[in-house]
């Protein structure tokens, strides 16, 4: 294993040595690489100071389905950077290899779209009154289609913390993007 230069990639192995998602081989060079690396030994205070300044009795209770899919959300945000970038000159010469794929894929999209036309052409063209009502008895709020139980956080992020203050700076998603700023004590 390699200790990573960047700051950013540090600091993911260091949570992933930390929830023990290391495999036995890795954590053991991790330790060892951890007594001569004054950087990872930083990186390591810096994550274990930010667990303890959160109090431990103000968590909610986390079901395991929850963690794993963080887990995984996390796993593939770590594995981001190595993934290949979408090439528009390459996905066109796939295309233009496979002619009949494309022909196939341009009529479907046109079938669709017609359809879509059609579908959605009212067939009483005659009277608008009658279809304002329409659209106005269907008009709702998006919310009432979100049960109690939808309202999660997600994309939970601490954007800056000062262990010597206590304040700390998170983000958060729930139906929007949501940002606080604050002392840890408040």
């Amino acid at each position: 294993m390699t200790i990573p230069e960047n700051k950013e990639q540090l600091q993911h192995l260091v949570i992933r040595y930390l929830y023990s998602d290391l495999t036995a081989a890795q954590t053991i060079q991790f330790e060892s690489e951890l007594e001569s690396n004054s950087q990872l030994r930083e990186a390591l205070k810096a994550e274990q100071r930010l667990d303890s300044a959160i109090p431990i009795g103000t968590l909610p209770r986390i079901y395991t389905d929850r963690v794993e899919g963080n887990r995984w959300l996390l796993r593939q945000n770590l594995q981001k950077e190595n993934r290949t970038r979408f090439s528009l000159t390459q996905w066109l010469q796939e295309l233009g290899n496979r002619p009949l794929t494309l022909m196939f894929q341009g009529v479907a999209m046109i079938a669709s779209f017609v359809l879509g036309i059609m579908i959605a052409t009212p067939a009483t063209l005659g009277n608008p009154v009658q279809s304002t009502q329409l659209v106005a008895a269907t008009e709702s709020s998006p919310l009432e289609f979100i049960g109690a139980e939808d309202y999660e956080i997600f994309q939970f992020k601490v954007n800056n913390y000062d262990a010597t203050t206590g304040d700390i700076d998170l983000s958060f998603s729930l139906a929007s993007e949501t940002r606080l700023s604050g002392n840890v004590a408040d």
